[in-house]
């Protein structure tokens, strides 16, 4: 399963609209905090006094409230620092050992972690072409598809487009095809249809061919190099469906605690030398490099810009398209969300990393988990960070209103690749 299987503007309309859904229906308990759309609603045991709120004696306790309060069921939130677990809650029917969840697109960060495996190992570089390992490649140099480069692909910077996100490669559904044979496949099929490194465009076609890469250039099969990068991270309770022939977007099954062992390990550089970590977490679709795909701006506006399969966030970034603040290059938080709502991140800024581990309905459930996100990570910053809540000032509703619904404009769309 990736991320959103309609098309081009629906996507993003459909992003916009389910955000105004969320401003009507909450009103005006919607704050902006930094920039940032909240909800808020002041914790119980907090008092506002000229801006500032002051809290019980559990630090923890306004996070546990605005868990609470925010309409979200059957999910958990536990925040981890170099010193261990330091908040776990979970609400409704959810346990964060033991419930074993598909995470969709949150699959993308631990796939380019083992095709980064590849390349620590030397066998692999991020300069190399595809036609070096796969010899019916195109070498021709008036063909761009002979100048993709496996950085390309990790960025989703390739050229490679289809509407449905790679989910119409008829390969992609068949667990018992021999993996680089369905490789093959999206090569003589899928159309390239940018020069690589102009265009980002969010799809699950990209991986698919950085893992061959990874494959022919290992000399082992994609199980044996997912199965070894899940062993290396202490992943015991997951693993990766469709056979043979995983889908390194979307595939993968995990618990939290399972998943929070993988943010341990990159955040502390254990199974990636620290170089490496950097390359993958640095920001491969600068803007005005790299242009979105019309069928993808409204996610990178959402979440931010894209690195090496996972996301340089910028979260908030309305109303621009790939929009980009120096705070979020400061602040370094990076992050894979999935289509179910499951949204893990790093913050290297707060030196922390955080989940919520939600497994809810398609599309509807990718909403809720980035207005939970919204909601609980500016608290989980004021605990971390051992400071006063200081809530935000109000959002002009009819403002906001006005702002998001001049997203669905043709002539504002017109500009981003097609």
């Amino acid at each position: 399963m990736t991320m959103f299987r309609c098309g081009g503007q629906i996507v993003c309309a459909h992003f916009v609209c389910c955000f105004l859904l969320l401003v009507f229906r909450h009103g005006s308990s919607l704050s902006v905090r930094g920039g940032v759309p909240v909800f808020q609603d002041f914790p119980e045991g907090v008092a506002a006094s000229d801006g500032t709120a002051v809290v019980d004696d559990d630090p923890w306790a306004p996070v546990t409230q605005a868990i609470n309060d925010y309409h979200m069921q059957d999910f958990a939130v536990v925040v981890t620092n170099s010193s261990g677990v330091q908040y776990l809650y979970e609400k409704g029917n959810i346990s964060y050992t033991d419930t074993v969840m598909n995470v969709a697109s949150t699959t993308k960060w631990v796939s380019g972690t083992m095709i980064m495996r590849v390349v620590a190992s030397g066998a692999l570089r991020l300069n190399d072409y595809c036609h070096t390992f796969f010899p019916w490649w195109t070498r021709d140099s008036s063909d761009p598809r002979s100048r993709v480069q496996l950085k390309h692909l990790l960025s989703f910077t390739s050229g490679y487009y289809q509407l449905t996100y790679g989910a119409s490669v008829p390969c992609f559904r068949n667990a018992s095809m021999d993996y680089l044979a369905c490789v093959r496949e999206l090569y003589e099929t899928v159309e390239l249809r940018w020069e690589p490194g102009t265009v980002w465009d969010y799809s699950s076609l990209h991986l698919k061919i950085a893992g061959g890469m990874a494959v022919a250039a290992s000399g082992r099969s994609i199980r044996e190099l997912l199965e070894e990068t899940l062993a290396e991270l202490g992943m015991t309770n997951s693993y990766y469906d469709m056979g043979q022939n995983p889908e390194l977007a979307g595939s993968l099954w995990t618990t939290g605690e399972d998943y929070n062992k993988f943010l341990e390990s990159m955040y502390l550089h254990r199974v990636l030398p620290a170089e490496i970590v950097k390359e993958m977490e640095s920001d491969h679709t600068p803007s005005p490099v790299v242009k979105a795909s019309k069928k993808s701006w409204g996610l990178g506006m959402a979440v931010g810009h894209y690195s090496f399969a996972n996301w340089l966030e910028c979260w908030g970034s309305l109303p621009e398209p790939q929009p980009f603040r120096l705070e979020c290059y400061e602040k370094s938080i990076h992050t894979s969300p999935g289509v179910f709502g499951y949204w893990p991140l790093i913050d290297r800024f707060n030196n922390y990393w955080m989940q919520i581990v939600y497994n809810g309905p398609p599309i509807i459930g990718c909403i809720d988990g980035w207005v939970a996100r919204g909601v609980i990570k500016p608290v989980v910053d004021a605990v971390m960070g051992d400071e006063k809540f200081i809530p935000g000032r109000k959002l002009d509703i009819e403002l906001e209103k006005k702002r998001l619904g001049e997203l669905l404009n043709l002539d504002l769309l017109a500009q981003w690749p097609n």
